[in-house]
């Protein structure tokens, strides 16, 4: 990690990183739009103070403003909260060692050597002209069923964030319930609006926020494996689905954050009151 210790907790060196890089925490504030209160929380190493997805854009957000390896951050902060860091695990493929299935005398020719490579490259481009066959059929296959008449899935167009942590912290009052869900991954989320409405999603800690609106008797439909932030315009006249089963949201013309921990079974929803 960049200047920072392993010896002490980390965000006591968060902490010292930013005071030795005379980085006021009011301008991080300012910055990331994080409420002042939460980040002096943070460098206290309480973070319970809010659902944990919450909890972890905030450290990464002071992370990078203070210069820090985001990464090692977040895997120490999932390490210290007893978190699994959600990373996908990309399988290292294994080194094939031919001698272990051989017995020591038997030694094969180079000539043998040679044919065995030339027939093992000739199966396997036959093996994946077979495969790319089946691919390019069933491609024409699926485009035919389209033109058949399914209707076209409906395209996702980026809008700029129409409500923010700040406005929120500023004109509203929050109020959370929890509910316990025991579901089983992978996880499907429906959404759908009865009016035009903003929404904002990130799915397993990616890092990538979809904002956009949501049309009228358009639904649209998400897959993660654990984790689920989900914030929208209004609640009223909205449905959220989650692997078929409907959450209950407040009839209600403000703003609401659907959060989902799929590792704890627990589902926040956190709705919003004007001040």
């Amino acid at each position: 990690m960049n200047e920072i210790e392993e010896t002490a907790p980390f965000f006591e060196e968060l902490k010292k990183l930013r005071a030795d890089r005379d980085i006021d925490l009011a301008e991080i504030s300012t910055r990331t739009k994080i409420n002042i209160d939460y980040l002096e929380t943070l460098e206290s190493g309480d973070f319970t103070f809010l659902p944990y997805v919450y909890v972890r854009l905030f450290v990464k957000a002071y992370a990078v403003e203070v210069g820090a390896e985001t990464e090692e951050i977040l895997q120490q902060l999932d390490h210290f909260m007893d978190r699994r860091t959600p990373v996908e695990d990309i399988p290292e493929s294994g080194e094939l060692h031919d001698d272990e299935h051989l017995d020591d005398d038997a030694i094969l020719p180079p000539h043998s050597i040679n044919n065995f490579y030339s027939s093992t490259i000739k199966v396997a481009v036959l093996v994946a002209v077979v495969f790319f066959g089946v691919w390019v059929v069933r491609q024409i296959s699926d485009e035919q069923d389209n033109s058949a008449g399914n209707e076209p899935t409906e395209m996702i167009v980026p809008v700029e964030p129409k409500i923010t942590d700040w406005q929120l912290n500023s004109d509203f009052i929050p109020h959370d319930e929890d509910q316990e869900w025991n579901l089983e991954p992978p996880y499907a989320l429906t959404l759908s609006a009865e009016t035009e409405t903003w929404y904002e999603l990130e799915t397993d800690y990616s890092g990538n926020i979809t904002s956009a609106n949501l049309n009228p008797a358009a639904d649209i439909s998400f897959q993660f494996q654990e984790n689920l932030y989900l914030r929208i315009e209004r609640s009223t006249n909205v449905s959220v689905n989650l692997n078929g089963t409907t959450i209950a949201l407040p009839d209600q013309d403000h703003p609401a954050d659907i959060i989902f921990d799929g590792q704890a079974g627990w589902l926040t929803i956190r709705s919003y009151t004007p001040r």
